[in-house]
């Protein structure tokens, strides 16, 4: 009895204590915990006494304490985290709320304000628009899948020789031979040559471009082939099985796609080659997207000519190999090459990087000043656009005054502003995608579809990332001034005096601010592009040293049946004379290279009775072939001398005519006339050609040296398979072309002219990059200047606006008319002057920059300062007067009346 009475007792005490639990928790384990307390309390009194009982009782009653406090913390946490849930989600939806209703704001008021809305997304747009299409140019050089695995460690070689004035030619087939076997720092070397084949498919016939390749190409690029195989180890010995691979773009277009065409034999100059792949379409980019088969070299290395360079050369560095680690390696077998080999004495060896050869030093520094140019764009349309929502601001003040009396914050007024710039960025953004791809497709038709850059941009993943996010950074630039002044006004006044309100000199201040940086951004956007556009123009009137007008280049080349040069001759004297008697042809020649196109190849050569001291560079000259008439089709004057006769031939003694500067440089006070020289390693070896003429320069437009030593060789001495029909005409040379493809074709049914062009059109050709980069900065300068005269006519109406009264009351008082007039258009050219002085500073230090990057050095033309400084003055007197002019409009006795 006594123990079920202590029992009793403790189960008491237990359950007040259980009370301390909440209740959700005594409801699910109270019932469990008291039952066992109860069994474990009565066994224990039961059989080991009150003590023990006791003992395990307070034992239980501290864990109850303990363990309710617990459970009471974990339900409070458990309660707070729910409510935190609850605000947070009440948050989000409360600025999830604010932000659509924001939004739905900001699109009412902006399609209430049509006309502003429509000006400041055109605005955007321009600037955008422009910005997006640099960015899509840059984009395609850096960041356009090339064919090129691990390109830090692929490269290009050059060959330079620094008393020659070469800087960066091809290598001689022996050189890339001794490379590939003795240099280690790479893994792999390989060449390419250009060729041209004749295809031949049944009775049809067509040129082919093609690149000879060692076997190994595609493994240095590390390209596969997406039809077929590449090109295996031995394919390019001499000999081997005659195998060609088609580029994508050629396969496409020649045979449809179609997967049967590997294992197909194509006749190319006659000879029967197998095809055995179809190259990948990453293999398409630059020069090279224009090559259409690719074949194996076919030739001993080692065993030709060191005098021509011909060889396309890349390389891939060893693992762990630097470019200045193999360019010293080269440098060392360039030494020992020249002590070997007299003929590559001078020559060294460039290794440059896959960075240097798709974006040299001078594209670099053209590539900054255009990105300096349409950042100035974009600036110049943000500064317009804040000053468009300044003016607009100053409106709104009443209502802003409202919503800040009602009590909403200042960031929300802030939002506000920010929500409806982004609404006209977004918008300018749509517009500046739609002018990208409009001056992409300007850019385009201004090259004749011949600057692969202009056609390999679009518009796309990465383009339009560029664009969205800068249609998200820009209401920083043009919106947050006019948030900021907005979000603080004078309550009372605005509130009082509604759109009067949020006038004053602050405003006033910020906006001439803005106008002045535009207007200096426009000067050096303007002089810039005057400076390019003068130096451009120069360069096409520079005297070429012969008269490109009326005369058409036909380029052909024979069958490889036509093993015998005089095989050779009897074809192209045929042809010249039908093609003099063709109507219409004034004169014809034969010639190789075609002026403009090339320098032709540098060769050395031997001056008789002159003996050279060892550190005595050798002379050396570019080599043309040209026919009796070359000189009189293209006015090239005879300086001394005569022309080609059509006496010498192969029966009679070898001649030449020497080029101006080859005579100047090589026979100094002395007359070149009569003199001999002899012709290194292959083509005329030991035989001495004298020399019968002196002609003037034929300047190379799109090289660094455009005048460079030159010597002429007739034809009927030196007959090439390869030649261009040279002919001047008295009228459209154009019309020549259709006649004269039907005497080739009756001559050599197999022949097809390769290219038919006027050399009007090639020197066209040779500017189509220049002409489109100034056509970029016409429109970057043609839109900088509309918005410097629209910002100053928008702050010097938004002044005469709030100067009203005081105009009124001085011309009230007796003020002038002529006086106002001059005060208003003082004030505005103060902000002109100083704009003015600030861009002819940034016009300075960007053709400087620029001057590295544009042939022909110092940009600097005191003439263009003074006429685009003019011209920019002059628009902004345009833009001041209007203003100025309803200034001194305004109604004195009105003014007086309202005061």
């Amino acid at each position: 009895m006594t123990d079920e009475r202590e029992l009793r007792r403790l189960q008491s005490i237990f359950d007040r204590l259980a009370r301390l639990y909440p209740p959700d928790f005594r409801r699910l384990l109270g019932a469990d915990m008291r039952g066992e307390f109860t069994r474990r309390s009565r066994e224990l009194l039961h059989h080991r006494g009150r003590g023990r009982a006791y003992c395990f009782a307070l034992e239980t009653y501290v864990g109850v304490i303990f363990g309710a406090g617990r459970e009471r913390l974990a339900q409070w946490h458990r309660r707070r985290r729910i409510h935190s849930e609850r605000a947070r989600r009440r948050k989000r939806e409360g600025i999830m709320n604010d932000r659509l209703q924001d939004l739905g704001y900001g699109l009412r008021l902006l399609s209430k304000s049509k006309a502003f809305s429509a000006l400041a997304i055109a605005t955007l747009g321009l600037g955008i628009g422009v910005n997006t299409t640099i960015f899509s140019l840059i984009s395609t050089l850096f960041l356009a899948d090339l064919p090129v695995t691990d390109p830090d460690r692929f490269v290009f070689l050059w060959g330079t020789n620094e008393r020659a004035g070469e800087t960066r030619t091809g290598l001689s087939l022996p050189e890339v031979a001794e490379l590939r076997e003795s240099a280690v720092s790479f893994e792999g070397v390989s060449l390419a040559l250009p060729e041209t084949f004749l295809l031949t498919e049944g009775e049809e016939a067509r040129h082919v471009t093609a690149f000879r390749v060692t076997d190994n190409l595609f493994d240095v690029w590390g390209v596969g082939t997406i039809l077929g195989r590449g090109f295996l180890p031995g394919d390019d010995r001499p000999g081997a099985d005659p195998v060609a691979l088609l580029s994508h773009g050629f396969w496409q277009r020649r045979f449809a796609s179609d997967p049967g065409v590997v294992g197909r034999t194509l006749l190319l100059d006659g000879r029967p080659s197998t095809v055995v792949g179809v190259v990948s379409k990453a293999m398409e980019f630059g020069d090279i997207s224009n090559i259409d088969v690719w074949v194996p070299l076919g030739m001993e290395l080692s065993t030709q000519s060191r005098e021509e360079r011909p060889a396309f050369t890349q390389a891939r560095l060893s693992p762990g190999v630097s470019v200045a680690e193999a360019q010293n390696e080269l440098t060392a077998l360039a030494a020992g090459l020249a002590e070997s080999h007299p003929e590559s004495e001078g020559w060294n060896f460039r290794v440059s990087p896959l960075s240097d050869e798709l974006m040299n030093e001078s594209d670099r520094t053209l590539s900054a000043v255009i990105v300096i140019a349409v950042s100035f764009v974009l600036l110049i349309a943000c500064a317009n656009v804040a000053n468009m929502l300044m003016a607009r601001s100053a409106g709104r003040s009443r209502e802003i005054a409202l919503r800040l009396a009602l009590g909403a914050g200042r960031g929300r007024i802030l939002t506000q502003f920010a929500t409806e710039a982004f609404l006209l960025s977004l918008g300018g953004a749509l517009a500046g995608l739609a002018l990208a791809r409009g001056l992409l497709d300007l850019l385009v038709h201004i090259t004749s579809e011949r600057q692969w850059i202009y056609r390999a941009a679009e518009i796309d993943w990465s383009v339009l990332s560029f664009t969205f996010t800068i249609s998200v950074v820009t209401p920083l630039f043009f919106a947050l001034l006019p948030a900021l002044r907005a979000s603080r006004p004078d309550l009372v006044s605005s509130l009082r005096e509604g759109a009067r309100a949020g006038t004053g000199r602050v405003t006033l201040r910020s906006r001439g601010f803005l106008v002045t940086a535009q207007v200096a951004m426009a000067l050096s956007l303007m002089i810039v592009t005057g400076l390019l556009a003068h130096r451009v123009d120069d360069m096409k009137t520079d005297d070429l040293g012969f008269d490109p007008s009326n005369v058409l280049a036909l380029s052909l080349e024979l069958p490889s049946d036509y093993e015998t040069e005089e095989k050779t001759r009897r074809f192209y004297d045929e042809l010249l004379s039908r093609a003099r008697e063709t109507p219409g042809v004034v004169e014809a020649s034969l010639a190789n290279p075609v002026p403009l196109t090339s320098r032709g190849t540098r060769r050395n050569f031997q001056i008789e009775g002159r003996a050279l001291d060892e550190r005595e560079e050798s002379p050396s000259a570019y080599f043309f072939t040209a026919s009796p008439g070359f000189f009189s089709v293209l006015s090239v004057p005879l300086l001394g001398g005569r022309d080609f006769a059509p006496t010498d031939d192969a029966t009679s003694p070898p001649v030449a005519i020497l080029g101006r500067t080859a005579a100047e440089r090589y026979f100094e006070g002395e007359s070149a006339l009569g003199k001999r020289i002899r012709l290194s390693s292959s083509s005329g070896a030991d035989r001495w050609v004298r020399i019968v003429g002196i002609a003037g320069d034929i300047v190379h437009l799109d090289d660094q040296m455009p005048r460079v030593p030159q010597i002429y060789f007739p034809f009927e001495q030196s007959p090439l398979a390869e030649m261009a029909l040279l002919v001047r005409a008295n009228n459209d040379p154009g019309a020549l072309v259709g006649p004269l493809r039907q005497q080739v074709q009756s001559l050599e049914p197999r022949e097809t002219v390769e290219s038919a062009r006027t050399l009007d059109d090639m020197r066209s050709e040779i500017f189509a990059s220049s002409d489109a980069i100034i056509a970029l900065f016409l429109v970057f300068a043609g839109f900088a200047l509309v918005m410097a005269s629209m910002g100053i006519y928008g702050v010097m109406s938004y002044a005469v606006s709030q100067r009203e009264r005081e105009l009124g009351i001085r011309m009230a008082l007796g003020a002038d008319r002529r006086r106002v007039l001059r005060m208003v258009l003082v004030q505005g050219a103060r902000l002109v002057v100083l704009g003015a002085g600030v861009g002819l500073v940034g016009a300075t230090l960007l053709s400087r920059l620029l001057s590295a990057a544009v042939p022909g050095g110092d940009l600097t033309h005191s003439g263009v300062y003074v006429a685009v400084t003019f011209v920019l003055l002059l628009v902004a007197l345009v833009a001041n007067w209007a203003p100025a002019r309803r200034a001194t409009r305004v109604d004195p006795i009105a003014t007086l009346r309202a005061e």
